[in-house]
């Protein structure tokens, strides 16, 4: 499906603007319309291309849960808690999520199925405008600048970035350094262009610390690690040894400083914990949010209570349980989340396949995009809406499903994994 390039450059600026929810001097409101239109200008020109190629180029959707047929099966999931959610417009915003997800992931399934390179160059571009504005946002801290500000928010700006809170800006960052790490070691590159991608993930890496977001560094690490294995399984121990010595700096930084130390609650955890008390005291309630997500759930494994209805019933207006698959469980019973997982399933083992081939032109695409859905997974350990429910934040993450799932098409096509070329 021959698709125009301008549709590449503006998939590219989407991806690169996406996590930025502010800018200085810019009204919010028009920012997100800008956004807005651009997202529908980047897919509308994809889709007006299928729509005037001929039949045999046109727009192909992929098939099993990553296809129509497994989102309503996601949907249909999700019904008994639906119905249940006494808010009409949690509903919708929740439809509207899965909508945004699917269209985005079809998108970028059609992208890398008929041109991996673009699929590649996307991403390249990607990252490259997410790192300007983050290498901004650290110079205009480490200058001592004062004045910019969140509107949407309250937080230190060193902290935020120019997200609305320490936790979307850190999540992103996480996403965004797999794509920096995977091009760092592509073998067809030239050696500064490779030291450039390591100085973008090295800029990623220090925002991290940064923003003291707890899921987003476990992410981070969780990124590093699997990317160390593959070096080791591809038989660059020394690259592997660099990376695993670079995750435990980071979480050896993380650990002398004293910020951190109070954003992990370091001093309130007891030397002993006699009871389920201390650890909730420690982990900020997260200990507590959990046993109540797991008695909520063996009252109700199927049907669960309702988007927003556990909050209300079981602990007050405060509570939240921040962890995605346990909040979905609650939510809509069981079924929804063994179906969405059933879904990444698909696509890490198809990144994998991908990965583990014998040396193939664009591997580090693969590599970036698998690394991606893992740090994804990592966020959702800590945020109950870290993959649905904060599009923006995650648009990255279900463009890498759908370059997977492309290019595990293009290559089921041609009939292998791909042209034995280069260890991109």
């Amino acid at each position: 499906m021959p698709i125009p390039h301008a549709s590449y450059w503006l998939l590219s600026l989407y991806l690169g603007v996406a996590p930025i929810y502010w800018l200085p001097g810019i009204d919010l409101l028009w920012w997100r319309g800008a956004k807005i239109g651009l997202f529908a200008l980047a897919i509308g020109s994809v889709l007006m291309a299928a729509l005037t190629n001929s039949r045999a180029d046109r727009l192909r959707l992929p098939g099993g849960l990553a296809g129509p047929l497994g989102f309503a099966a996601l949907v249909a999931a999700s019904l008994p808690g639906l119905v249940q959610t006494p808010e009409l417009v949690r509903v919708a915003m929740f439809l509207m999520d899965v909508v945004y997800g699917a269209v985005f992931l079809w998108c970028f399934y059609n992208v890398a199925r008929y041109d991996r390179g673009a699929a590649q160059r996307i991403l390249m571009r990607g990252v490259l405008l997410m790192a300007g504005f983050v290498a901004l946002a650290l110079a205009y801290t480490a200058l001592g600048l004062s004045g910019w500000q969140a509107p949407c928010g309250n937080a230190d700006f060193a902290t935020t970035g120019f997200a609305c809170n320490r936790v979307e800006w850190s999540n992103a960052l996480a996403l965004y350094l797999c794509i920096a790490l995977a091009f760092a070691v592509r073998q067809d590159l030239a050696w500064d262009n490779r030291l450039s991608y390591l100085g973008i993930a090295l800029i990623l890496l220090a925002a991290q610390v940064l923003s003291g977001g707890r899921g987003g560094l476990v992410a981070s690490v969780m990124a590093l690690g699997v990317f160390a294995m593959l070096l080791f399984a591809w038989r660059t121990k020394l690259l592997g040894v660099v990376v695993l010595l670079s995750a435990a700096a980071l979480i050896g930084t993380v650990e002398l400083s004293e910020d951190w130390q109070r954003r992990l609650r370091i001093d309130a955890l007891p030397e002993r914990p006699q009871d389920v008390a201390d650890w909730d005291y420690y982990s900020a309630g997260r200990a507590g949010q959990v046993l109540t997500a797991v008695d909520a759930i063996q009252e109700r494994p199927l049907a669960g209570y309702g988007i927003g209805v556990v909050k209300a019933e079981f602990r007050g207006a405060d509570f939240e349980i921040h962890n995605l698959w346990l909040k979905w469980a609650t939510n809509f019973g069981l079924l929804a989340p063994i179906v969405f997982a059933a879904l990444i399933a698909v696509v890490l083992r198809r990144a994998w396949r991908l990965a583990r081939s014998p040396p193939v032109a664009y591997k580090s695409t693969a590599v970036a995009c698998g690394l991606i859905v893992v740090a994804g997974l990592g966020t959702s350990l800590f945020e109950g809406e870290a993959l649905i429910g904060e599009f923006q934040n995650t648009a990255l993450w279900w463009a890498a499903l759908g370059i997977v799932l492309g290019m595990a098409a293009n290559a089921d096509e041609a009939g292998s994994t791909g042209p034995a070329a280069s260890h991109a």
